[in-house]
């Protein structure tokens, strides 16, 4: 079996020194570039026809959410963020290469107590093979701007249907979930009958900004779920880490 093909993205050497370290140390993979910023990235996706790219976030010339766009609209390719969870501005830029094609995202590798390092290193591993093997297709630039839904009518099928409705509508989705569940929530009238809980297996520190994220781009309200919060229609309980 041939190795999986990766490009490291990051504007830090310390850190693309440390992904090209845990990535190599897998005979599964093999790392076939580094680029130091997002315009960098998108040459070289060109170059070297990577299987998965890891790609950070916050970097001169061109950022990790521009980059992702220009990528998935000329040469799509399965991308994992790699980023921090430490400031509002990175968050957001995270979750909109979420919106624009990127797959998930992971924690930023750190020099941890070798436990916390080795499950960190297994789990970017485990990861990148997993989305390695997702056929990703070319997007639009306007392919992240879906019409919100009409409200609900008393004539929807899903209001009369069997005389009731459903007390809940739970979702459960794994890694590469986001859009998925982006595009659902999107479909959905702010108006919505049935309260909804999510949840999503996304790395550590990312769920607040997750549900941020889906609040701002649904016509539903979306909150991280708290112990004891009542569920109320129309409003998307998302489960926080752990």
């Amino acid at each position: 079996m041939k190795p999986i093909r990766v490009l490291i993205v990051d504007d830090s050497p310390v850190v693309r020194r440390l992904l090209r370290e845990v990535i190599s140390f897998d005979d599964g993979f093999t790392v076939v570039a580094e680029a130091i910023n997002g315009q960098d990235a998108v040459e070289k996706v060109m170059l070297c026809q990577p299987d998965i790219v890891t790609m950070d976030i916050q970097m001169p010339v061109l950022n990790g959410f521009e980059a992702t766009r220009r990528i998935m609209t000329t040469n799509p390719v399965p991308i994992v963020v790699v980023a921090n969870d430490t400031t509002a501005e990175e968050l957001n830029i995270t979750f909109k290469a979420l919106q624009a094609g990127a797959l998930t995202v992971l924690e930023k590798p750190r020099l941890l107590q070798s436990g916390g390092f080795a499950a960190m290193a297994r789990r970017l591993t485990q990861t990148l093979r997993l989305m390695s093997e997702i056929h990703v297709v070319r997007r639009h630039r306007d392919s992240d701007r879906d019409e919100v839904a009409p409200p609900l009518t008393t004539n929807d099928p899903l209001r009369w249907r069997r005389g009731r409705l459903p007390e809940l509508v739970a979702i459960g989705a794994s890694t590469g979930g986001p859009q998925a569940i982006l595009t659902l929530l999107r479909g959905l009238p702010a108006n919505y009958p049935v309260p909804i809980v999510v949840v999503q297996h996304i790395a550590p520190g990312f769920a607040a900004g997750m549900a941020t994220w889906l609040d701002s781009e649904s016509a539903l309200s979306v909150t991280l779920a708290t112990d004891g919060a009542p569920l109320v229609p129309g409003r998307v309980a998302l489960a926080p880490a752990g």
